[in-house]
């Protein structure tokens, strides 16, 4: 029962959703720490928040600005958001913005991971075959949120001219 925490997203994601968006943050940028390169918990501890918050910031912008173009897209997403669905920006409950900037940090925390493993891999290794394998599995990812969180799929309706 010690690690049952660790699982709630799974067993409660109605209630327990918002742990998904800072999950990923508190796993791996303790291992940026642990191999010895700047992580942002150590920057935040130091008293330095200029990354963090630019990160932060970053991500919302991104954010705002891919939902927007989402909002006009042809094929575009339809968010929703437990128990606060009702306001939105575009397509996202206004609660689901909130996720956009924990996941630059995200992104930037993987990147730098990735990029110190590569650099620790044996030396006859190509960058290309790395980051292909990266890529592939980014993919598979991808592939599983569709297969698995994806609830519809709606057909646009459209209107076929006929002279």
């Amino acid at each position: 029962m010690q690690n049952f925490h660790n699982i709630t997203p799974l067993v409660w994601p109605r209630i327990f959703f918002p742990a998904v968006w800072i999950g990923p943050i508190l796993l791996l940028d303790p291992l940026l720490e642990r191999r010895g390169l700047g992580s942002l918990s150590l920057e935040l501890a130091a008293g330095d928040r200029r990354r963090t918050s630019s990160l932060l910031l970053a991500g919302l912008t991104c954010g705002f600005l891919w939902e927007l173009w989402n909002y006009w897209a042809g094929a575009k997403w339809v968010y929703t958001v437990p128990f606060f669905g009702g306001w939105r920006v575009f397509e996202m409950p206004l609660l689901g913005f909130l996720g956009f900037p924990p996941f630059a940090l995200e992104c930037w925390i993987l990147y730098h991971l990735l990029e110190s493993l590569l650099a620790a891999a044996r030396p006859g290794l190509p960058r290309a075959a790395f980051w292909a394998a990266v890529a592939a599995v980014s993919v598979a990812i991808l592939w599983g949120i569709d297969t698995w969180t994806v609830s519809r799929f709606a057909a646009a309706a459209t209107s076929v001219s006929r002279s």
